[in-house]
């Protein structure tokens, strides 16, 4: 006589299928490892046929869904999207992100599915806050798959360049991971053979930033246009050129079951910042710099000797004290205000999501689409900022900007130097009326720091604020100063003392001022700094003039960057002599906001 099936199962089986699934993640939480795919579940799915229909990873969205919440992150996509994410999005990205880790830690870097897995391993940085980077970092060896994908490319001194123009998404994702995770333990990790390898590649692309993606648009353009996708190309007399500014091409990419467009990131800059950071673990591993003792040991000798310049204690400042802060992993970090470390990573992903310029390729017109928020937070800049930048020499670097150079890669030295600058923060204000920005500033291009031409800015320290005179149009503007402590409930002491009872909506343009500090300028020349923010996607233009007739040879630069997640202005300095019309003399910069011990 036969058995009825239910009194052939066991008490197990007869449950609910959302209590086995509940089971089911019991047992990967408990039993299994909380990086990399659950391998504790399957197991239990060989128990029987009923319980591999009820709990089998291949067709449970509610269980998939489940371990996405205990395994990764999903608070930024849904703080960023304003959408609370279905179960079935969930359970889509869950699936995603396993095959993602399983390739990534085979060391699979074919073609089809490498911009993919880049993307997602980027997204996963972009979006942690406890839980994303371990299962790249640990589970998956990110370190070694990214190694594996730069020899396949058969990527070397003499082709770097090349393979960058035809591999420019894949590569700008790869350096950035490589940046991304260059800590002290990754370091040391890579072999000497390795690291030098790598140092050779970053070189041709920092040494070469002037032909590479650096920024989201064009530097010289302050207004850029809304994109169309229907706008193959950019208009005639945009002073568009592809040769002076090469667009890399848009990914549309599946994340939480919806499709998105996704800009790479700039490629030059994270090469300088792998690089700075090797050249740095290699400083720290030979032990204290070697400083020429014939320099004054301080400022107090240098002036009793008379003499200018830096002296040993600027160099050890130089060696010791002034850091490359790469994008530190903090596995259960958070930010200076409490939030979780991916509201640190938030302009930059309105930046690869929005910052799409007018002729780029690849960019699908997608409904719904993501939403826009800030590339910029108003009033970081403010404080004193001390870096290093590179100066290629100057000669050899003529002969490379060549259009038609008869190597690939020329031998090109370069040497770096500090830089210092204390800057302040002007914000014209939108009070929410429609007269408040109903005219828009002129700008006289990039190498007047996207000001209008001939104008005059007069700032006004005691009552915190700065005026812009333009005297073409014989108008002026007034600009709050931004100040970091709040004054009666607001950043604009200008505001308190001038008793105005205008409440601010939101910034609608910022003006950036500084100078060389004294101490500084003693070791590195004094310099004035005026400069603009594109708001578009954030880019910050610092145009360096020396105020010292007898520093006038140090010539007239313009800084050009984006401040990091993790607070680095990084971008490509220019000299102005040369105008927007052909490659000048320029190299690579970083700064770090410095506590104020630095302070004169």
């Amino acid at each position: 006589m036969d058995v009825p099936t239910s009194q052939r199962l066991s008490r197990l089986e007869c449950l609910a299928p959302e209590l086995l699934s509940k089971i089911a993640l019991f047992v990967a939480l408990v039993n299994g490892n909380q990086l990399g795919p659950p391998s504790c579940i399957l197991p239990l799915t060989l128990t029987s046929r009923s319980l591999h229909r009820s709990i089998s990873l291949s067709n449970n969205a509610h269980l998939l869904s489940d371990l996405f919440r205990t395994h990764f992150d999903e608070a930024a996509f849904a703080r960023r999207a304003r959408m609370k994410i279905s179960t079935t999005a969930l359970a889509s990205e869950y699936r995603k992100r396993c095959e993602t880790l399983r390739r990534i830690r085979a060391e699979d870097v074919s073609q089809t599915t490498v911009i993919e897995d880049l993307w997602t391993a980027f997204l996963m940085f972009n979006e942690h806050d406890e839980r994303n980077v371990g299962h790249l970092i640990v589970w998956a060896n990110l370190h070694r798959y990214l190694m594996r994908f730069f020899r396949s490319l058969a990527l070397d001194v003499r082709n770097a360049l090349n393979i960058s123009m035809k591999e420019s998404t894949a590569l700008s994702l790869a350096i950035y991971l490589l940046c991304y995770i260059s800590n002290k333990d990754i370091l040391h990790e890579e072999t000497s053979e390795e690291r030098k390898y790598l140092i050779d590649i970053l070189e041709v692309f920092v040494l070469y930033g002037f032909r590479l993606p650096s920024f989201y648009a064009p530097d010289n353009e302050f207004r850029v246009q809304a994109f169309h996708p229907q706008c193959s190309s950019r208009s005639q007399g945009s002073g568009y050129d592809a040769r002076l500014f090469p667009l890399p091409k848009i990914s549309c990419i599946t994340h939480y079951a919806r499709e998105i467009n996704l800009r790479p990131p700039p490629i030059s800059s994270c090469a300088f910042l792998a690089l700075v950071a090797r050249y740095e673990y290699a400083l720290d591993d030979k032990g204290s710099q070697v400083i020429e003792a014939s320099r004054p040991l301080d400022r107090a000798h240098a002036n009793a000797l008379g003499l200018t310049g830096a002296t040993q204690a600027d160099m050890i400042e130089i060696a010791s004290r002034i850091r490359n802060k790469l994008p530190g992993v903090r596995p259960r970090g958070t930010d200076r205000f409490g939030h979780g470390c991916s509201r640190n990573h938030d302009e930059e992903w309105y930046q690869v999501t929005s910052c799409f310029y007018p002729g780029t390729s690849g960019l699908r017109s997608l409904s719904p689409k993501m939403p826009q928020g800030r590339v910029f937070v108003p009033g970081q800049l403010c404080g004193l900022w001390a870096g290093k930048f590179m100066v290629p020499e100057r000669s050899s670097y003529r002969r490379l900007i060549n259009p038609h150079p008869q190597s690939p890669v020329e031998n090109v030295p370069m040497y770096q130097q500090a830089i210092y600058m204390r800057l302040r923060e002007h914000h014209y204000l939108d009070d929410g009326t429609s007269s408040s920005c109903s005219t828009e500033l002129d700008s006289d291009g990039l190498l007047g720091a996207w000001l209008p031409k001939n104008s005059v800015l007069s700032e006004d320290r005691e009552n915190s604020h700065l005026e812009l005179y333009q005297p073409i149009s014989q108008s002026r503007r007034r600009y709050e100063t931004y100040c970091l402590t709040e004054v009666g409930g607001v950043h604009y002491p200008g505001l308190v003392s001038n008793n105005s009872k205008q409440k601010p909506s939101g910034v609608a343009d910022i003006v950036i001022t500084g100078e060389t500090d004294t101490n500084h300028a003693e070791a590195w020349g004094r310099f004035s700094f005026t400069g603009r923010v594109r708001l578009w996607d954030g880019l910050i233009a610092l145009l360096r003039r020396p105020t010292n007739p007898e520093d006038a040879s140090l010539g007239t630069w313009i800084f050009r960057g984006y401040i990091t997640p993790s607070g680095v202005l990084i971008g490509r300095w220019r000299e102005t002599a040369t105008g927007m019309e052909s490659p000048g003399w320029e190299g690579p910069f970083f700064l770090t906001k410095q506590t104020e011990t630095f302070e004169s």
